[in-house]
């Protein structure tokens, strides 16, 4: 199987081909150049450490050799050097300092992606700190993926598992004002790193899986409008029995940093729903073992209340008339007796 290096978010299950290979130009009609030569069209792709950085994820030695921290797609270093220099192909003979005297077209040639993982990568040529942005990301998994092509219509799109829906996502019409990639992904609760942030975590289980909603493979301005979300719930959380169900939001699946992101909108013993205002990882988390959740708490606290008030009257009525409950408890006594 391959899969295209476009959109700039690309899902590839293990064991699957990614073929890269792009065409340029020489006679660029709007001068399209990026840093190089005028009306020229060049591409590279180089490691990124993730996608908000600007700098190639390179280590320089001595004798102008170098390695790769993190490479992409676990490739070897000679495919990266061709990836990067746009070699062995055919060159021009000139300056390859802005790659003007590359060939226009590139081909590396299928390769496989055979171990799990996430590869970031920018184009050095065209990328520009201030007005533009060549990047993407590589992603090798066996989640549950799905990518569409958006605009500024409604859809509802669906993430399954070839038998059932896991996500259910519902964009408003207005939501995206051009043209966008929306990638949809589950990933399994247990793959949920196990250590987090007990402070900024609530409850003792998630009752969802994670949903990781990407834009343009980029983590992205806040939506115009919300979207929204329906998601299945974990065999066995219902979270229609009283429990305190929370919706929480993190930047990657394994994220120590979880922000509590707000209540649900509604819920039904296998189903939640929520709003999203922004691109991240979306998941419901709450209290699976407790027995009444936060609406026992509240009829809890307020039958402490009643009794509270009822043990106050009892003291007041007592010391304004201590004779009422003696007369009471003699009153009692006497009927029981009669009744022996």
């Amino acid at each position: 199987r391959r899969v295209r290096l476009c959109p700039h978010l690309t899902h590839a299950k293990p064991g699957s081909y990614v073929h890269p290979q792009w065409t340029g130009s020489n006679t660029n009609p709007a001068n399209n150049d990026g840093q190089g030569l005028a009306g020229t069209d060049r591409s590279n792709m180089l490691p990124l450490h993730d996608l908000a950085a600007n700098i190639p994820d390179t280590n320089y030695s001595q004798g102008r050799n170098w390695t790769l921290n993190n490479g992409i797609g676990d490739w070897p270093l000679s495919d990266l050097t061709n990836l990067a220099l746009l070699s062995p192909q055919p060159q021009l003979g000139g300056s390859m300092q802005l790659l003007n005297d590359a060939g226009t077209y590139f081909d590396l040639g299928a390769r496989r992606v055979t171990n799990a993982g996430s590869w970031s990568f920018v184009c050095t040529r065209n990328n520009n700190f201030s007005n533009r942005s060549h990047k993407g990301r590589l992603v090798c998994s066996s989640d549950r993926s799905d990518t569409h092509v958006v605009d500024g219509q409604a859809y509802t799109f669906k993430v399954t598992d070839g038998t059932k829906t896991l996500a259910e996502v519902t964009v408003p019409a207005g939501a995206f004002s051009s043209l966008r990639y929306l990638q949809l992904r589950v990933t399994p609760h247990s793959a949920k790193a196990a250590k987090t942030d007990s402070d900024s975590v609530y409850g003792d289980t998630w009752f969802t899986d994670l949903l990781r909603i990407d834009v343009d493979g980029q983590a992205g301005e806040a939506f115009a409008t919300p979207l929204l979300v329906s998601m299945v719930t974990n065999d066995g959380a219902d979270p229609t029995e009283g429990h305190d169900v929370q919706v929480y939001r993190m930047e990657t699946e394994f994220s120590s940093a979880v922000s509590h992101h707000g209540p649900l909108k509604s819920a039904e013993a296998t189903r939640v729903e929520f709003r999203v205002d922004r691109p991240g990882v979306y998941a419901a988390r709450g209290f699976a073992n407790a027995p009444f959740g936060f609406v026992g708490l509240i009829v809890g606290l307020l039958v402490a209340a009643l009794l509270i008030s009822l043990i106050v009257a009892g003291i007041i009525v007592h010391r304004r008339n201590p004779e009422f409950f003696a007369e009471k408890l003699r009153f009692v006594q006497r009927s029981t007796q009669s009744k022996v």
